[in-house]
């Protein structure tokens, strides 16, 4: 727990230093994520025919596996307070306070796409990883996870992924169904 809060207290003294900075937390921690989405489905269209529906399966179910499910599991049997509430200072976003902090929901729900996204195109995952982590620092520095229910999401999401990808059967292409057997 110290190490948590170390790494927030670093994290908080972006916030306050000028409106740009402040600007650019809120925005990586809040908006970031749905130009993330909007950049996989537009690399999800661009993937080969026979793969494209393979990779939807994959990164969807993986996904409700990860958010959908054992987030809310844990939060169910596990409480814990967000940052702000518990050592009284405003968030920069605003936030219920009754709402759990571990684990993060948007790591829990990022990084199956980031790992499908690597999958499909080693680089482009790269860049999606490294977004996908700039938003969880930004949920510090705003106030609303500790470093640890950032952790505990992209390992929740990475643990999803795998469990998912070897029951899905990938798509079989054209050129597959024309071969003589």
């Amino acid at each position: 727990m110290y190490l948590d809060i170390f790494i927030l207290q670093i994290l908080r003294h972006l916030v306050g230093i000028s409106k740009l900075t402040d600007w650019l937390v809120v925005f990586f921690a809040e908006y970031l994520i749905y130009f993330l989405v909007a950049a996989f489905i537009y690399f999800l269209f661009k993937a080969p025919r026979g793969q494209k529906m393979y990779l939807f399966a994959l990164a969807t179910l993986a996904t409700i596996l990860s958010r959908g499910i054992l987030t809310e599991l844990i939060r169910f049997f596990f409480f814990r307070l967000r940052p702000f509430a518990a050592l009284g200072f405003n968030p920069l976003i605003a936030q219920s306070a009754a709402e759990a902090s571990l684990p993060s929901g948007h790591m829990a729900f990022l990084f199956p796409i980031a790992l499908t996204l690597w999958y499909m195109d080693r680089k482009k995952g790269y860049w999606f990883m490294f977004f996908t982590l700039l938003v969880g620092v930004a949920r510090i520095a705003a106030g609303l996870h500790y470093p640890s229910d950032i952790f505990g999401g992209i390992v929740i999401g990475c643990l999803s992924f795998f469990i998912v990808k070897p029951f899905l059967r990938k798509s079989v292409t054209k050129n597959e169904l024309s071969a003589p057997q």
